[in-house]
C-alpha cells in the first residue's frame, strides 16, 4: 500500500492527441508531449496521467499490447517515460474498464495482470480505472484489483460514479471527474457546488482528486457563461478553488483556465463523424453555421480534440 503523502501529489492529466502536434499531421502525439515534460515538471506536477494510448481494434476490442498508429509507438512511450524519471515525473496510464470488459470478458483479472506486468517493464507507476465500479458487483470483488495492484507496486486510482460506494481500501485514490456534465445550462451552479461538498467529505476519509474536464464535454466555463467577460476571472477563481479544496488537485492541460476557444475550422474537413452528425444536426434545427459550431464547442468534446496551441497567439503558450 502506497503512502498518503506520495499520494498526495499534483496530477497532469494529458489527453496526447490534443496536446502537442510534433509531426504536423493534425495530431498530437507522444513525441510532443515528451517536448513539453520539463514545463510541466516545473509546474510542480509529481505524477503524469497519459489517457486514451491504446490500439483500438476493428471489433471495438482494445489491443492493450499496442500504442495508437496516431500518436506514436512503444518506443515514444518508453522514451517519454526516461525522460519523465529524469524529472521525477512519474507515468500513470489510463484503462477504462468497459474496455477492459469487451476485450477480455470472463478472463479479465487474469489478463489484466499480464497487461500491468508488461507495462511495469516500461517503468510506469500506477493505472487509473475509468468506471471502476463495472468491474464488481461487490466492494469484495473490487478489493481483489486493489490486491493486484498492491502486489505489483503500482497505484490505483478508481473513479467512481456511486460516490456512497466508496470506503478505505478499494483503491489509493479516488477519481471524480466531469464536473462541466453536471451543469445544465447558464449560470447553473447548484449541482456543482453540491458535487464539491460530496468531494470534501470523502476527501476526509481517502485521498480524493476532482478535475473539471472537458474530455467528454464541452467546457465547463462556456457552458457556464459563454463568452463574456466575466469567464476568464471566474476560470481563475475555479483553478484557485480547485488548489484550495481539501482534494487532491488533477490539472487537465490547462483548458479550463484557458477558458475559451477561440477558433475557427472548416467543418467540411473535419473528419469526426459524430462531430459531422451533431453539427448538421444542428443546421436542421435551423441555426446557421456560425451557431451550429458554437453550439459544437459549447456542447460537445470537440474542443478537446484540438490540438493545443504553442505559440504566442492570447490563447497560445502554456
Amino acid at each position: 500500500m502506497l503512502e498518503n503523502k506520495e499520494i498526495k501529489s499534483t496530477y497532469y492529466e494529458v489527453y496526447p492527441e490534443s496536446f502537442v502536434d510534433s509531426n504536423k499531421d493534425g495530431i498530437g502525439d507522444l513525441e510532443g508531449l515528451k517536448s513539453k515534460l520539463t514545463i510541466i515538471s516545473q509546474l510542480g506536477a509529481n505524477y503524469l496521467l497519459i489517457n486514451k494510448i491504446f490500439e483500438e481494434r476493428e471489433d471495438e476490442t482494445t489491443d492493450f499490447y499496442k500504442i495508437k498508429k496516431s500518436i506514436g509507438e512503444k518506443s515514444d512511450l518508453e522514451n517519454l517515460i526516461n525522460k519523465a524519471k529524469e524529472l521525477r515525473l512519474k507515468v500513470i496510464l489510463d484503462i477504462d474498464s468497459e474496455d477492459l470488459e469487451k476485450t477480455f470478458a470472463e478472463n479479465l483479472k487474469d489478463e489484466l495482470k499480464k497487461v500491468l506486468k508488461y507495462w511495469l517493464e516500461f517503468g510506469i507507476r500506477g493505472i487509473r480505472l475509468k468506471k471502476i465500479e463495472r468491474l464488481g458487483n461487490s466492494n469484495e470483488e473490487l478489493k481483489e484489483i486493489k490486491n493486484l495492484t498492491d502486489d505489483l507496486g503500482l497505484m490505483l486510482i478508481g473513479e467512481f460514479e456511486n460516490l456512497e460506494k466508496i470506503e478505505k481500501g478499494l483503491v489509493d485514490l479516488v477519481y471524480i471527474s466531469k464536473a462541466s456534465r453536471l451543469i445544465k445550462g447558464k449560470n447553473s451552479y447548484k449541482d456543482f457546488y453540491e458535487l464539491i461538498d460530496d468531494v470534501q467529505n470523502i476527501s476526509g476519509k481517502i485521498p480524493c482528486g476532482i478535475d473539471f474536464d472537458n474530455l467528454d464535454g464541452g467546457r465547463l466555463m462556456e457552458k457556464i457563461l459563454g463568452h463574456d467577460e466575466e469567464a476568464r476571472p471566474l476560470s481563475e477563481a475555479m483553478a484557485t478553488l480547485l488548489f484550495s479544496l481539501k482534494s487532491i488537485p488533477f490539472i487537465y492541460q490547462g483548458t479550463e483556465v484557458e477558458a475559451k476557444s477561440e477558433y475557427f475550422l472548416d467543418m467540411d474537413k473535419i473528419s469526426d463523424e459524430e462531430i459531422k452528425a451533431i453539427y448538421n444536426s444542428y443546421l436542421e434545427e435551423g441555426n446557421d453555421r456560425e451557431e451550429a459550431f458554437n453550439k459544437i464547442k459549447r456542447e460537445t468534446n470537440f474542443s478537446s480534440k484540438i490540438p493545443l496551441r504553442w505559440d504566442e497567439s492570447i490563447l497560445g503558450r502554456f
